[in-house]
């Protein structure tokens, strides 16, 4: 009887299938990684947006409640009205973008010893937009409380329109202007614009 011839795998064919597996791995491992940066990237950008979303949600809750009171006359801000633009440096340092007072801060039953009015200013500088709010109304010299609302910031501007004219600075005494535009620019999600109509506005 004749055995069966039996036959191995040659060097060479062993080496050519390694290589093969080996490029298939590869392949598999860059898709893989770029399946996962691409995630990372997407998860990146969405919490960007929340927090810009919430940031411009924030500003929005604000001048919608902008009440426009009388100055003060306070030792901080002289003669500011109750809304208004400042450029000048407060005391934490940096420029003070926006103050205005608002209403609508709760106070159940009266029984914080504060009014239901909350004096505000947004401060912008080194790429950090800030929300500062001062816990008494009409004593702005008190500690300020701040909370970031967005890092990374290239460009924070406002526009107020009133009468059918866009300003970039408003002084206006007691008044409020009708709408005002903000515009943010950050490296990751570009320039975002918002006009916010202000309801306590009052007609000249």
């Amino acid at each position: 009887m004749k055995r069966a011839l039996q036959r191995g795998f040659t060097l060479v064919e062993m080496l050519l299938a390694i290589a093969l597996f080996a490029m298939l791995s590869l392949t598999a491992l860059t898709v893989f990684r770029g399946v996962l940066k691409n995630d990372e990237i997407t998860q990146r950008k969405s919490t960007q947006l929340t927090q810009l979303q919430r940031a411009l949600a924030i500003v929005e809750r604000d001048l919608t409640q902008a009440q426009a009171r009388a100055p003060t006359g306070d030792k901080r801000w002289p003669a500011a009205p109750e809304f208004a633009v400042l450029q000048t440096a407060g005391e934490e340092g940096g420029d003070f973008q926006l103050l205005l007072i608002r209403n609508g801060w709760p106070n159940p039953q009266a029984r914080l010893p504060r009014a239901t009015q909350e004096r505000v200013a947004y401060r912008y500088r080194q790429g950090r937009l800030e929300r500062l709010s001062y816990p008494n109304l009409s004593s702005p010299q008190a500690a300020a409380r701040s909370v970031l609302l967005l890092s990374e910031v290239t460009r924070f501007q406002l526009r107020f329109y009133r009468q059918g004219e866009w300003l970039t600075a408003w002084r206006a005494g007691g008044l409020l202007p009708q709408a005002v535009e903000i515009a943010i620019d950050t490296p990751a999600l570009g320039e975002v614009r918002r006009i916010v109509t202000l309801p306590a506005a009052r007609p000249l």
